[in-house]
């Protein structure tokens, strides 16, 4: 996982006033089904935190994504079938 704080601060040298801080906690997971398969999973903002990254705009809510990957023989440096 990872987790990220960003402080009060102003969005332009021209703001009038200053925007909050806050912070973010993502969370993924990576688990082998074997023969190069792959169970991703991923959460972003995993609390749910309302924010504006820039004045004026909101932050996307809660996101979570999940997903197969497949690495063949040859590039994860197997021999593959014979």
């Amino acid at each position: 996982g990872a987790w990220q704080y960003v402080g009060p601060r102003r969005d332009s040298p021209w703001s009038v006033g200053e925007m909050p801080g806050h912070a973010l906690l993502d969370v993924f997971l990576r688990r082998s089904l074997g023969r190069g398969l792959a169970l991703t999973g991923r959460i972003e903002n995993a609390l749910d935190h309302r924010y504006s990254p820039v004045a004026g705009y909101g932050a996307a809510p809660r996101t979570a994504t999940l997903g197969i990957r497949w690495t063949s023989a040859s590039r994860a440096g197997g021999q593959g079938p014979t």
